[in-house]
């Protein structure tokens, strides 16, 4: 027998790639196993009498023991599989656990073991080669039995290689964990349940009616703020939980439930203490467990916090009261309304709402209304008298085409026959979840409005045409001085069409505004206009530059714009042309102030300047300024010669040299006659004599060609400083004269310089007084002769001579 069992287990082992040396080692060994490719030997430390069986026992004898002890595991599923994976032994374990018999499972392949979707994802091939790779493969899923059930394994497929390493095939070993799987499923089910309690803010208790212990679930009490786990307490304690004004009712109730029991159930919403000295409310709900045996009942209950909810239950009460205040509030507002207001059903078009105000507008009460799609009753008319179908109003197209917010003006004649204009407004409305549930229409009656428009429009035409005729420019703006109207006048003058300037800046239609009141915009003038209140008239001319380059001189004014009542809505400016009278005064004034002939200034003007000089030096000395006055030499010549025409021609040529060399600042003149002065600004003597210097070379080259003959002049020039001595105008020209003189006296051609205590001036002034006292001895025969000597008037004569005095 034992022979048979050793061929038997010899051959199943030689299947596998075994040898009998690699189960066992000699008869005086226990029994050897391969772990990976290390052959482990159990050592005994115990007496020799007490080894195990296999110390003494033949190898055949231990490899039929080791078979017997292979097949006789049920717990645990052992086979071995080739190097390919293929089944070669097979326990009765495996054939319990898998379903399949020995004869079945062995040549078979190890995947025929793993489910559907694990052979389609190469799950044991894969395990396979890990195990190859590794050593074992070890890891837990749901295998499949031969009638496709499932259960849930512990897998460990370890490599079995010889004392060469080489690979001879493959164990397996199999626990059935399912139990233990389905285990842990309730666990996970239980916390699930936990967390589901949790989040819903439940808790959970029962009551055993034969002990009369409550046990409260650990997070029903962590909703109740207190700590503990499972806690049993006694009935009456539980009762003493709820609220003092809920214990006589909830112990009353579940009394009750008990002589009921078990049809019966307990539910309502009562307010239990938590730790905090405080109460909320919960919805419990109980159901009587029925116990087998007569067992004591068992009602089993939940809590679910409802404060939250309670709460807005109250505060919905309380929203609902302050509701229907508001409507009672609104009903009254709206017929106070000077506005009728229509509310209309979607899609139906049925008016629901009517205030008192809309009755009033169309002359009937809320159930006479009707349809607002489809009311004949409803006469409406547009701007041009033609009747509006019903369903084309404004607010049948709301609720028809869900148009938009629309406002137009209607013409509606009353069930008297009374026609009226109303401004009319639609809308829809819509609810929080967005559905179109009404229709609003407001109308305004707009009669008077109307009336009046049509009396503004009136006067504006007339304002238009009365601006259109007049002759000033006109240009309205508002407050911020933006222009509002412009008459043909403006637009002609400023270059900008009505069009193009309504809209803009009066600064940029009106530019440049040049010499105005302190060099302020036109804007700044309004806002003074307006920030005074009064009208800004007498403003100095300005240039007016229209868009085309044109330029025209304008007077001015500018006034404010207030209604009725004082208020000011905006101003209005007037310009008028005067550039031709200005060009006239502008010519008059150049001719009154300069020489016709030369262009020069003349001789009152001349003095005007000269006074502005004195003025100047007298606050200013050390400024400087000189006087020069010229007088032409040999001009005489040329009027006898050529004629005065030559003379003038002259004059005008030599005015023009004169100008090339003075600055544009001094003052060049014509005197009169062939006399020129110079006023030089701002400069010492020294800059005043080769000013002189250059008129003198200048007349000295100076050539005048006439009647095929070549004239030149000379000029005289007397230089006179001009400082604070200087009494009058009168005073420093008569000085300046002087000069000139005493330079034609000392022969010409030259300049004369004045200085303080001049002889030859003084002397001049001397021989002018007694000219003067000669003249005035002679009229008034102020003359006496004492003596006069008695000369010879014949060559050779000679005679004595008695003196005659005179006196």
């Amino acid at each position: 027998m034992h022979s048979a069992h050793a061929s038997a287990c010899a051959g199943n082992a030689a299947r596998a790639g075994w040898q009998p040396m690699e189960l066992y080692e000699s008869r005086a060994n226990p029994i050897a196993f391969v772990k990976g490719n290390a052959l482990c030997q159990p050592k005994w430390t115990g007496p020799v009498s007490d080894r195990p069986l296999g110390s003494v026992l033949a190898p055949h004898e231990l490899s039929e023991l080791y078979r017997l002890m292979v097949e006789g595991v049920r717990e645990c599923v052992v086979f071995l599989l080739d190097t390919d994976g293929f089944i070669t032994v097979w326990n009765k374990a495996a054939e319990e656990m898998k379903g399949y018999p020995a004869a079945e499972a062995i040549g078979q392949h190890l995947s025929m073991l793993y489910t559907d979707e694990d052979r389609h994802q190469g799950a044991p091939q894969h395990h396979l080669a890990l195990a190859k790779e590794a050593g074992f493969f070890r890891g837990e899923g749901w295998r499949m039995r031969k009638d496709r059930s499932l259960f849930f394994a512990n897998v460990t497929i370890t490599a079995l290689r010889d004392d060469a390493g080489t690979l001879r095939g493959f164990s397996k070993i199999t626990l059935d964990l399912t139990a233990h799987k389905l285990l842990e499923r309730c666990e996970k089910e239980r916390a699930e349940i936990d967390m589901v309690l949790q989040a819903a803010h439940s808790g959970t208790w029962r009551w055993n009616v034969g002990t009369g212990v409550v046990h409260l679930a650990a997070h029903f009490l962590a909703l109740l703020g207190r700590s503990g786990v499972d806690s049993p307490i006694r009935f009456d304690e539980w009762i003493g939980m709820f609220h003092p004004q809920d214990q006589d009712l909830v112990r009353a109730r579940l009394l009750a439930a008990c002589e009921t029991a078990p049809a019966s159930h307990f539910e309502d919403q009562v307010r239990l203490c938590t730790a905090g000295d405080t109460h909320r409310w919960f919805h419990v709900h109980a159901n009587w467990n029925e116990t087998a045996g007569g067992a004591p009942l068992i009602l089993m209950g939940v809590c679910v916090d409802v404060h939250t909810l309670k709460t807005a239950e109250a505060a919905r009460e309380h929203a609902n009261q302050q509701l229907h205040a508001e409507r009672a509030r609104f009903s009254h507002i709206m017929d106070h309304l000077p506005s009728g207001v229509l509310l209309a059903d979607v899609p139906s078009g049925h008016i629901t709402y009517q205030n008192r105000e809309a009755g009033r507008m169309l002359g009937r009460d809320l159930p006479q209304t009707g349809c607002a799609i489809n009311h004949e009753d409803y006469r409406f008319f547009d701007a041009g008298g033609m009747r509006i179908a019903p369903a084309d109003l404004p607010l049948a197209r709301t609720i028809l085409t869900n148009a938009g917010t629309q406002s137009e003006e209607l013409v509606y004649e009353r069930p008297d026959g009374v026609r009226a204009h109303y401004a009319v407004t639609t809308a829809s409305i819509f609810d929080t979840d967005g559905a179109r549930r009404l229709a609003i229409a407001v109308m305004h009656d707009v009669s008077a409005l109307k009336t009046a428009q049509l009396s503004a429009a009136t006067e504006k035409e007339q304002a238009q045409v009365t601006l259109s005729a007049i002759t000033d420019g006109v240009i309205t703006t508002d407050l911020n001085g933006i222009i509002a109207l412009v008459n043909p006048v403006a637009e002609r003058m400023t270059g900008w069409t009505r069009q193009e300037a309504v809209g803009h800046s009066i600064d940029e239609v009106v530019r440049p505004f040049d010499n105005n009141c302190c060099g302020e915009t036109v804007t700044a003038l309004i806002r003074r206009c307006l920030d005074e209140g009064r009208v800004l008239q007498g403003l100095p001319h300005a240039m007016l530059s229209a868009r085309g380059g044109q330029r025209y001189t304008i007077e001015s004014a500018i006034a404010p714009i207030a209604l009725a009542d004082g208020k000011l809505i905006g101003s209005v400016l007037v310009f008028h042309d005067v550039t031709e009278s200005r060009r006239m005064l502008d010519q008059l004034g150049y001719e009154a102030s300069h020489d016709a002939l030369t262009g020069l200034v003349n001789r009152r003007e001349f003095e005007v300047r000269l006074k502005r000089t004195l003025e100047r030096i007298k606050l200013a000395p050390d400024s400087g300024a000189a006087l020069l006055y010229m007088d032409l030499d040999q001009f005489k010549i040329v009027n006898d010669t050529c004629g005065h025409a030559a003379g003038d021609d002259l004059l005008h040529i030599l005015a023009q040299v004169y100008r090339g060399h003075v600055r544009e600042r001094d003052t060049l003149a014509r005197l009169g006659g062939d006399e020129f002065a110079l006023i030089v600004d701002h400069c010492t003597v020294e800059e005043a004599m080769m000013v002189a210097e250059k008129i003198l070379d200048a007349t000295a080259r100076f050539r005048y060609a006439c009647k095929d003959r070549m004239f030149h002049l000379g000029v005289s020039i007397g230089l006179i400083p001009i400082d604070d001595t200087a009494a009058s105008v009168e005073e420093a020209l008569r000085q300046a004269d002087h000069a000139c003189y005493i330079a034609k006296e000392t022969g010409r051609n030259r300049i004369h310089l004045h200085q303080r205590d001049d002889a030859k001036l003084i002397m001049r002034r001397s021989d002018m007084n007694w000219v003067t006292r000669l003249t005035n001895a002679i009229e008034c025969d102020g003359l006496q002769l004492h003596y006069q000597p008695i000369m010879p008037i014949g060559a050779g004569d000679t005679g004595d001579t008695g003196d005659t005095g005179v006196t």
